[in-house]
């Protein structure tokens, strides 16, 4: 790590420290204020829901009905309960003692009651318990929320810097070199800013035309020798504007505001489907919850290898831009969607205006990067989709919460606007178009990979069984079961970003385990990473069997991340070494294309499967029937791979 990186490192740190600092003393607070402000507040609408029951109770009095012959009453209490879940206890008094109750009794709770018109002389009263429990999970809701905005703040944060790097301040620099430049004599043509220094880049290059034409103008006898720094062909400090880094940087804030876009939903797209019109679909509430996830991972797996050559073809800035344009489009009507089968067709071009975008923003990376820098710019590129993953579901949540499904779906498209706006006024114009592209996934090639079993086993037992369990738990059946236990959006989307923390962590530091150990030890150590990290998949299904709740879905978050950490980038090495024959008959393109196809495939497969398995066997029952399999699939993947080895040395570096 280079002593800028170092620096930046600790800069981060100590703003995270800073900022989660200044949480813990705004809920210290909070809670110090609790008896002054919300205390009060929640006992006055205890009073009032007291005062509303205790007048129901007294048109029984004009009735003269005796009070301990009252039929519903429990009934009464278990409706206001729900209306106020902050309620621990109702209670009808009857000279002080209970005559009907509903509740749990809570030590400590503040009491508020009411007498009942009629009763006097049984002195009779409501009492209502404010649970002191329901304002503790107030607090520890905002807290959490707290350090999801603070988590959620700093990777944005960065991506500002990287932003303004890119942008802003790669447009002073732009000047500065241009500023040289002439300070030398070298008056070269330089690229104009795009967002600072308009006006003065116009001006410069003004005043560089005008030096031009009046040397082009004089005679070659009057015109003066140029000296050792005079020169009209200098391009030392010039940056043009299909620079690698210059692209990416265009590239990146577009790009991740379009992936941001998409992820807001992650953690309610589900619960928002279930509560819509079928419009006629005869289908179980769970499956309808399934659809939209499924219908978005099917058009972008089947869309992604076509797009590739299409890209090419009209170029990364217009297919980029078209991919905008479409999900800015798709965001704002699913916001608007009044039945299933609307939001299901725009969740289609959702999908579709997300392919299109990644396969664009791919394609600038893999233009503009040689055998050096790809890794690097690929590794960005895949940091670009985790910071989003990150910050989308988590931040969704708690938008959903407070604003509603609709009103996030429409910052959603406010998103994908300001990314079309960006990407429009910073990308460059698409270089030259190569004289052949790389070959694709063909039907051909297609059939000529999946012949190799190895292949398939590969791909059967670990790479759509990773993908299925992925999606089927993380962003199908955790959303719906946190809603289930009671909890809200934002406590699935802050399970979801976990996950995300934990593969942007890990990710890098077990692909360089791996690397060490292959170095190391002159083995090939891929095959039994794969093997344990689906076998801590498959566990965390399993995890499910806890009686914790919310904490045994934190668990399975926790194993998952681990799990697929460990096997994400062995995966990938391994198609190199089990389909050398193709790779170097059909190209590294077709040979990944077909893998990462059948892979994505698996994506759509798991909120489907998952749909299916609730349907028939209820929640838990779900988590570990995915999880038995997944933990099957492990120790047959181990069966085949593990005895035999991995033939030959991987040559070839995998393709993203």
């Amino acid at each position: 790590m280079s002593f800028f990186h170092r620096q930046m490192a600790w800069a981060m740190a100590a703003i995270l420290a800073v900022v989660m600092a200044a949480i813990a003393a705004t809920v210290a607070l909070a809670y110090r204020s609790f008896e002054e402000s919300v205390g009060p507040q929640v006992l006055a609408k205890a009073n009032t829901a007291g005062r509303s029951i205790a007048d129901t109770l007294a048109l029984a009095a004009k009735h003269e009905l005796p009070l301990d012959r009252l039929v519903g009453v429990e009934d009464l209490f278990g409706e206001a309960q729900k209306r106020y879940p902050e309620f621990a206890r109702i209670d009808l008094l009857r000279a002080g003692q209970p005559l009907y109750a509903k509740g749990a009794e809570a030590g400590g709770a503040l009491v508020a009651r009411a007498p009942v018109a009629g009763y006097e002389k049984d002195r009779a009263e409501i009492a209502v318990a404010v649970d002191p429990a329901f304002v503790r999970r107030i607090f520890q809701e905002m807290t959490l929320d707290l350090v999801v905005v603070a988590v959620v703040a700093l990777f944005v944060s960065l991506e500002l810097l990287y932003f303004l790097a890119a942008g802003i301040l790669a447009d002073l620099g732009r000047l500065r070199a241009q500023l040289a430049a002439f300070g030398r004599g070298a008056f070269v043509p330089l690229p104009k800013p795009a967002w600072l220094g308009v006006a003065l880049g116009d001006a410069l290059e003004r005043r560089r035309a005008a030096i031009a034409r009046r040397h082009d103008a004089l005679a070659p006898a009057d015109r003066p020798a140029p000296g050792p720094d005079f020169t009209f062909a200098d391009t030392r400090g010039a940056r043009g504007t299909n620079d690698a880094a210059f692209v990416m940087g265009a590239m990146r804030t577009p790009f991740f505001l379009l992936l941001l876009a998409d992820d807001l939903s992650r953690a309610f797209l589900p619960v928002f489907a279930a509560g819509l019109p079928a419009g006629g679909l005869a289908l179980s509430p769970n499956l309808v919850a399934s659809l939209p996830v499924v219908v978005f991972m099917v058009v972008v797996a089947l869309s992604q290898p076509v797009l590739g050559g299409w890209s090419e073809r009209v170029g990364r800035r217009k297919s980029f831009l078209a991919g905008a344009g479409v999900a800015l489009v798709a965001h704002a009507l699913s916001a608007q969607s009044s039945s299933l089968p609307e939001l299901l067709a725009w969740r289609v071009a959702g999908g579709a205006a997300w392919a299109i975008a990644f396969v664009a923003a791919q394609g600038y990376i893999l233009d503009h990067t040689d055998s050096r820098t790809r890794t690097a710019g690929l590794a960005a590129f895949v940091g670009i989709i985790m910071v989003s993953l990150i910050c989308g579901p988590s931040i969704g949540g708690i938008l959903a919460d407070g604003f509603g499904h609709r009103g996030t779906l429409a910052l959603g498209a406010a998103l994908a606007a300001l990314g079309f706006f960006l990407a429009w006024r910073r990308l460059p114009a698409d270089r030259a178009p190569a004289a052949s592209a790389p070959a694709g996934a063909t039907k051909g090639s297609l059939a000529a990979v999946l012949a190799n079993r190895r292949f398939v086993a590969l791909l059967l037992l670990a790479a759509v069984p990773a993908k299925v369990i992925l999606i089927g738990t993380c962003y199908y059946l955790i959303p719906l079961y946190i809603v289930e236990l009671g909890s809200t959006a934002a406590m699935a989307g802050r399970l979801i970003m976990l996950y995300s923390v934990m593969m942007v962590i890990l990710v890098p530091w077990m692909a360089g385990w791996v690397v060490a150990r292959r170095a190391r030890e002159d083995a090939r150590p891929e095959p039994a990473f794969v093997a344990a990290g689906l076998a801590l998949s498959g566990l965390a299904g399993l995890a499910m069997l806890l009686p914790f709740g919310v904490f045994s879905a934190l668990a399975l978050v926790l194993l998952l991340g681990i799990g697929q950490s460990l096997s994400i980038s062995p995966q990938a090495a391994m198609v190199a070494e089990v389909c050398q024959r193709e790779i170097a008959t059909l190209g590294q393109g077709a040979v990944y294309g077909v893998f990462r196809l059948v892979e994505r495939l698996g994506n759509a497969a798991g909120p489907l499967l998952a749909a299916i398995l609730l349907e028939t066997i209820g929640f838990r029952n779900s988590f570990v029937a995915l999880g038995a399999g997944v933990l099957a699939c492990a120790l047959l993947f181990a069966a085949i791979f593990l005895p035999r080895g991995m033939p030959g040395r991987v040559a070839t570096q995998a393709a993203p």
